[in-house]
């Protein structure tokens, strides 16, 4: 199964291994940032490199690779974070290696909230910003809670751009839906309760 996710910071990673564990599609630097990095070679990380885009063929055969061997991969579409408020779109490429395995696709919706349950951008992980200061800044923000929406599942097709724009349309609208909510230690999960079966399945 290929999950797919909005993203915003490195913490979407330990969020949602904390709903399901998953092997991740990431920026190759992350496998040099020490626990962090620790952590991306024991998850069997796929990385990528945003300015070599010919390298990507090679990167969605080893999606493909993987889901055909049974494994859950984790991907961040939008190619890079954003704010939490604002966002950019699905980028299609990424999905060829659901249509080549013929394997579902499992939408994520996935922000950060206050107390208030109005949108924090203190996770976000944006511009030049090191590790340090992200994780000091995110100290500081005390009462965040990660608010994890899984939609329905997706079926591949056959057309890349059309399954992006599903997932998108699907991810972004779980949020809209006021969903229930259900505590995973200091975070917060909103769910589709057989969304998560299936996810926890890898069906």
């Amino acid at each position: 199964m290929l999950v797919v996710a909005p993203h915003v910071s490195w913490t979407d990673v330990l969020v949602l291994t904390a709903v399901a564990p998953a092997g991740f599609v990431a920026r190759s630097d992350l496998l040099e940032w020490g626990l962090l990095g620790a952590l991306a070679r024991r998850m069997r990380v796929i990385p990528i490199e945003r300015e070599r885009l010919r390298d990507l063929p090679v990167v969605v055969s080893r999606i493909r690779d993987r889901l055909l061997a049974g494994e859950r991969i984790a991907a961040f579409p939008e190619g890079t974070t954003w704010c939490g408020r604002a966002y950019g779109g699905f980028r299609p490429a990424l999905f060829q290696a659901a249509i080549d395995a013929q394997r579902p696709v499992q939408p994520v919706g996935l922000r950060y909230a206050d107390a208030a349950g109005t949108i924090a951008t203190g996770p976000a992980f944006v511009g030049d910003e090191t590790m340090g200061a992200s994780l000091r800044r995110l100290l500081r923000h005390r009462g965040v809670v990660a608010e994890v929406v899984l939609a329905p599942l997706e079926r591949p097709g056959s057309d890349r751009r059309d399954l992006a724009a599903r997932c998108e349309r699907s991810a972004r609208r779980r949020h809209d839906d006021g969903a229930e909510f259900a505590r995973l230690g200091r975070a917060a999960a909103a769910h589709d309760t057989r969304g998560r079966e299936e996810l926890r399945a890898g069906r």
